[in-house]
C-alpha cells in the first residue's frame, strides 16, 4: 500500500475587505482543522465578502475523490 501525503495550499480573497494577518491567521487556523476529519485535502478556497453589514465566508475543499463547499453569513467577521 502506497501512502500519498498532501500539503493543503490555502487561498483566501477579501472582497470589500481588508485582509489582515489576524484574519489569514484565523482563516488558516480555522481551514486546518478540516484536516482531521478528511484526510487528503489539496486545495482550500475561502472567499471573505462584506456587502453592508452582511459578512459572508464561502469555503470550498478540494480533495482527491470530493470536493465540500459551505458558505456562512453573520453580522461581524
Amino acid at each position: 500500500m502506497v501512502w500519498e501525503e498532501y500539503i493543503m495550499q490555502i487561498f483566501i480573497t477579501g472582497r470589500n475587505l481588508q485582509l489582515t494577518d489576524d484574519i489569514r491567521d484565523y482563516v488558516e487556523k480555522k481551514v486546518g482543522k478540516a484536516e482531521t476529519f478528511l484526510d487528503g485535502i489539496i486545495e482550500a478556497n475561502v472567499v471573505l465578502d462584506v456587502q453592508g453589514h452582511r459578512h459572508i465566508a464561502e469555503v470550498t475543499l478540494m480533495a482527491k475523490r470530493a470536493t465540500f463547499h459551505a458558505q456562512s453569513e453573520t453580522g461581524n467577521v
